[in-house]
């Protein structure tokens, strides 16, 4: 008896007309048998290497991915073994605007809106600038370059000499040195002691500002004016269609 009589008798007949299975069902079975049948007698290929894939041209993401991306170790080292880097000292860039004897204006801080005239630029990138003091109350003080605004004003302040020491460890605040407490000085509720600059930092900016209020005693009043007032916005302003 054939293979195909075989396979046809697999579906016996349960009534008189009427089969196990239907037709459609009783053809997909025998081709699926006839496939096995076909395996069975066809010589086994050797196993092949697959071929690297150039990550240029993927085709099945998920195949070339188990190709080119090695697995990972399962165990890993607690304590990280890589090198540490020095940190680059780059070179602080300040705006071309911010320059000796320019007029700025102060967005940030105890001083905001105030004016004050630009005197250098120190190592660490933050400008030093003065009110001065006796016109609207700005001291000798360094601030952000990113904080200020710099306006078409400009004063010539060649004759102005800046002490040697006027640099950025002037306005460094000295360390609190901690001392052991007892329980009674620790809970005791003491005022904030006041923030007092230096007796270095007072006679420089003291020479700074006789010699600058000197030079700005010659120019018009109008400057001494323009100094003293203070920076606002009124209603329809707005600050970038201004022209400082």
């Amino acid at each position: 008896m054939s293979d195909a009589k075989a396979a046809q008798q697999k579906n016996s007949w349960l009534l008189e007309g009427r089969v196990r299975e239907k037709p459609s069902r009783t053809d997909t079975m025998l081709s699926n048998w006839e496939k096995r049948q076909a395996a069975k007698k066809a010589p086994k290929k050797t196993a092949e290497q697959k071929p690297s894939v150039p990550p240029g041209n993927l085709k099945n993401k998920k195949k070339d991915i188990d190709i080119l991306v090695p697995k990972g170790p399962k165990w890993y080292p607690v304590d990280s073994t890589g090198r540490k880097r020095k940190a680059k000292k780059s070179q602080v860039k300040v705006r071309k605007s911010v320059q000796p004897g320019v007029v700025v204006i102060l967005l940030r801080g105890k001083f905001a809106g105030r004016r004050a005239v630009v005197l250098k630029t120190l190592p660490s990138g933050t400008a030093l600038i003065i009110g001065p003091s006796s016109w609207n109350g700005v001291p000798l003080r360094r601030v952000n370059p990113a904080f200020i605004i710099a306006t078409s004003t400009k004063i010539d302040i060649s004759s102005v000499k800046i002490p040697d020491n006027v640099n950025d460890s002037l306005f460094k605040r000295p360390k609190a040195v901690f001392s052991g407490k007892s329980e009674e000085q620790f809970f005791a509720v003491k005022p904030k002691p006041k923030k007092v600059p230096t007796p270095e930092r007072t006679a420089a900016q003291k020479i700074i500002e006789d010699a600058l209020v000197s030079v700005l005693e010659k120019h018009d009043a109008s400057l001494k004016n323009y100094l003293r007032s203070r920076f606002s916005l009124s209603s329809g302003q707005y600050p970038h269609l201004l022209k400082f």
